[in-house]
């Protein structure tokens, strides 16, 4: 062994040992790792893999992860030490694949290095999520078969993309220009032998497809029914999509900045390696869905895969190296600052730890947050914060959450916005309720209600009044006779027998989309709308975000004068009985900070008017509707023209 490569190798093992002391000082789980928890308790107690009892509903993204985490549940009695480990030994694979996959020991161990630095590498390898194995298939794509003749690179790139899109479904989109690259490179066996050698991974995908279609009633996961059937505008999702890509370059801009370099060097070594190039084009799709989408709620968890897939080209395209020492230093020291302004917290105590650090646009630093409940090396929890009647320290998760779902009594429903560790906490014992719809097979597929404070992966669905007493008794209880059909038909899915012919035939309407014309998409987006006569309207409103709408007594074209809180920024969609005629913004006016005035008109005829918030408040907000008149129509306290005159009197 040559001293430069015994050197090489002296960082590689320095750079993991330093990832591993990062990764394990910050090893946490999140609240929805607990949602697959519950899932995998249920599958080890002989129940099935189901979220509330007896009710087959695919409650996990990641169908390859939630097997992993199976098997180490399997041989961990309990379930936070098995999640972590989990993560940890991925984590440690990927990195050993890191460095295996780098062209000499040395730059692979500056990559790890470089890992250690990234905030959303170090906050997501042991969460309890998928992105540690998601990490090592993303470094396995990137040098799939680099070495190897065409049949058999191609055949492990399918192979490790359809692992990828088992871990995550939109992991596709990263995944599919390697692919096409390989299958290019192959292009001389001709098309039999590209689909053959494709057909091992394409398979599994299929038949994970076919199984979850069987038995769950669905090919995709009901997270994704819940987040791609929300119903948000597309507009906004874009908006929160930019806040997302923004704030996730703030949160860590060592991250950022990696991912940016990795994209760019693999674009521009596209013609030479080919491999690379298609990993960074497969990265700008990932991001570009993150984009479409919306982003997410926690800081960075969609930046740790193009983080991995940036350090997977940087490790095989050939980099200019720099001719002085000192500019080698320079370089070093500047990432080192660079990843410093916003470390992953180490050894030393933060007073952020376990605190509530909410951010803008509905983006938090999720491990800050949970730390202390479910932190490896959490601090001591503050006497404050314990639960009466609960142990001083009692083991992760630490939440009160665990106290209250131990308290429920068998087969009672509860309501809970965050469901994971207090639904695995539940075990059997109850029906856990989500009104964000993750979990839940109706409130999966009805639109998220109307909320300008929406937070991205958590729009709350309205919960059908009966609801609750339906998922009790097993009878249908909501006054809705179509919801209740609706209903009738996901209760024979998810509870009925697997083979039966009416089960079979609920499963072909539920996915033809011929149960959807049963809900009132309107209706769950805007449960609080409130209609008035005009005359009413006049005395002042108040509304949330679902609007309010004002019914004029007459139908014709013309202008409308409001007089609205001018906290916000409004809309103004003007109907014609059912059919929208208009939609324009309110442009308000106005010398006063808390009201304005303002002249909107229609130039079709139409007899009601809504009016909405469109601009996104920081919490949720009771707007005000002060006055709302047709043009010529007289103000409040006034009188009609020429009423009480003579000359205004009507004639025989």
């Amino acid at each position: 062994m040559s001293p430069r490569h015994a050197r090489g190798r002296a960082l590689a093992g320095l750079g993991g040992l330093a990832l591993a002391f990062v990764v394990v000082r910050n090893a946490w789980l999140a609240d929805d790792a607990f949602i697959t928890l519950r899932t995998v308790e249920a599958a080890l107690r002989g129940d099935g893999l189901v979220w509330n009892p007896a009710t087959r509903v695919q409650a996990y993204t990641h169908p390859l992860w939630m097997g992993v985490l199976v098997v180490a549940r399997a041989a961990i009695r309990d379930a936070y030490q098995a999640a972590i480990a989990a993560g940890f030994v991925v984590s440690a694979a990927a990195a050993w694949a890191l460095v295996r996959h780098a062209r000499e020991p040395a730059r692979g161990g500056v990559l790890l290095l470089a890992a250690a630095l990234s905030k959303p590498f170090v906050h997501f390898a042991t969460s309890g999520l998928e992105n540690p194995l998601a990490a090592l298939l993303v470094i396995g794509l990137s040098g799939a078969g680099a070495r190897a003749p065409a049949p058999r690179a191609l055949r492990w790139t399918g192979l490790l993309a359809g692992l990828a899109i088992l871990t995550r479904p939109d992991l596709a989109l990263l995944a599919a220009p390697p692919v096409l690259v390989a299958a290019g490179r192959a292009r001389g066996l001709g098309a039999r032998r590209i689909l053959a050698a494709l057909a091992p991974g394409a398979a599994a995908v299929l038949a994970w497809g076919a199984f979850a279609l069987v038995y769950y009633g669905a090919p995709l996961p009901n997270t994704a029914y819940a987040k791609l059937g929300a119903g948000l505008p597309r507009d906004e999702r874009l908006v929160q999509g930019l806040h997302y890509l923004r704030d996730g370059a703030a949160f860590d801009p060592w991250t950022a900045a990696v991912i940016v370099a990795g994209v760019g060097v693999g674009l521009g070594a596209a013609r030479r390696r080919p491999a690379q190039g298609a990993l960074a084009l497969g990265t700008v799709a990932y991001l570009g869905w993150v984009l479409w989408m919306g982003g997410d709620f926690m800081h960075g968890r969609f930046f740790s895969v193009p983080f991995v897939a940036a350090l997977a080209i940087l490790a095989r395209v050939p980099l200019p190296r720099p001719r002085r020492w000192g500019a080698a230093a320079a370089l070093g020291l500047a990432g080192l600052g660079l990843g410093l302004l916003a470390p992953p917290r180490t050894t030393f105590e933060h007073p952020d730890f376990g605190a509530t650090p909410w951010g803008e646009h509905g983006i938090i630093d999720e491990q800050a947050y949970y730390f202390r409940g479910t932190g490896l090396f959490a601090p001591p929890t503050p006497a404050k914060a314990t639960v009466p009647g609960a142990p001083d320290r009692p083991p992760p998760p630490r939440q009160a959450a665990v106290h209250r779902a131990r308290r429920l009594d068998r087969g009672e429903v509860s309501i809970s916005p965050t469901v994971g560790v207090y639904g695995w906490a539940a075990r059997d014992r109850a029906v856990i309720l989500d009104p964000i719809g993750l979990t839940d097979p109706l409130l999966s597929r009805v639109p998220a209600m109307r909320n300008q404070a929406w937070r991205p992966g958590h729009p709350r669905r309205a919960v059908p009044r009966g609801y609750v007493e339906t998922l009790r008794d097993g009878v249908c209880r909501i006054p809705d006779e179509d919801v209740c059909a609706h209903w009738a038909a996901l209760d024979r899915i998810t509870r009925g027998p697997l083979w039966s012919r009416a089960r079979l035939e609920a499963i072909w309407e539920l996915n033809t989309g011929q149960l959807d014309a049963l809900l009132d998409a309107e209706a769950f987006r805007r449960p609080t709308l409130r209609r008035y006569a005009e005359a009413r309207a006049r005395e002042g409103l108040r509304f949330e975000d679902s609007g309010v709408t004002v019914v004029f007594d007459e139908r014709a074209p013309g202008a409308v004068h409001v007089r609205l809180e001018a906290a916000v920024d409004y809309r103004a969609r003007f109907h014609d009985g059912e059919r929208e005629v208009c939609v324009r913004p309110i442009p308000l006016e106005g010398v006063l900070a808390w009201e304005a005035d303002a002249a909107i008109r229609c130039d079709r005829p139409f007899d009601r008017v809504l009016i909405e918030p469109t601009s996104r408040p920081r919490r949720r907000v009771i707007y005000q509707l002060l006055t709302i008149r047709r043009a010529g129509a007289p103000r409040r306290g006034e009188s009609p023209p020429g009423a009480g005159s003579r000359s205004g009197a009507a004639r025989p």
